[in-house]
């Protein structure tokens, strides 16, 4: 709903095609200048380590542009702290804004003992 009011384009890729590619979460947020994106902390890790694998591999094979990209929202389960780190750097260094990663949590998380 944020999107519509907001007037936006929102991106939809299909689960299965990102948990088998990671990476293509970052190629198309570059790909259509995403500037707010939404990940559940499995994907943020998914994608930090995604990262690290391909940069040992060959460190100039990620030449992503993600300077249009202000926050990623993550939520819906735990945010790992560990996790977070690894992934706001990644980001950061592709050029998307200091402090990229929010983690959050929503009404799932704060009504599981009721």
């Amino acid at each position: 709903m944020h999107a519509l009011s907001r007037g936006c384009h929102q991106i939809h890729l299909p689960a299965v095609t990102v948990l088998e590619n990671p990476l293509l979460y970052l190629e198309k947020i570059a790909e259509y200048s995403v500037t707010n994106a939404f990940a559940p902390n499995f994907l943020v890790a998914l994608v930090g380590k995604a990262i690290e694998a391909q940069q040992e591999r060959d460190p100039r094979a990620l030449d992503l542009d993600l300077s249009h990209l202000r926050i990623v929202l993550s939520g819906g389960e735990a945010n790992l702290t560990s996790t977070s780190i690894i992934f706001n750097r990644k980001l950061v260094e592709m050029g998307a804004a200091k402090n990229v990663l929010h983690p959050s949590f929503g009404m799932t998380e704060v009504s599981g003992a009721v």
